[in-house]
C-alpha cells in the first residue's frame, strides 16, 4: 500500500511543478531552451513567469538560473524585463515586462 501512495503523491507533485501560478493560468505558454535548460514560459501583456524543467538534473546556481530565466522570458515575450522586477529562485521566476 505504501508504494502506491508514494507513486500517487509523486505524480501529483510532479504535475504541480509544471503548472503556472494562479495569476498566469490564462497566459500564453511557450517552451524555451536557454543554455541547455528548458523553461515553460507563461506570458501576459505586462508580466511573465518562467518555470524550469528537470531541476534535479542540473545545478541550482542562483545567478545563472536568474540570467537564463530572464533570457527565456525575453525570448518568449519579445519584450525586455523591467529592471529590478525579477522575483523568484532558479526554478520559478516572475518579471514585469517592458514592451
Amino acid at each position: 500500500m505504501r508504494p502506491v501512495i508514494f507513486i500517487v503523491i509523486s505524480c501529483v507533485w510532479a504535475a504541480a511543478c509544471a503548472s503556472p501560478s494562479p495569476a498566469f493560468m490564462n497566459a500564453s505558454k511557450s517552451v524555451q531552451i536557454v543554455g541547455g535548460w528548458t523553461y515553460d514560459v507563461y506570458v501576459l501583456p505586462d508580466r511573465a513567469q518562467a518555470i524550469r524543467r528537470r531541476v534535479g538534473a542540473q545545478s541550482m546556481d542562483m545567478e545563472l538560473g536568474q540570467l537564463r530565466g530572464l533570457a527565456a522570458i525575453e525570448e518568449a515575450s519579445g519584450c525586455t524585463v523591467a529592471r529590478g522586477s525579477m522575483r523568484g529562485d532558479p526554478v520559478v521566476m516572475t518579471a514585469k515586462l517592458k514592451c
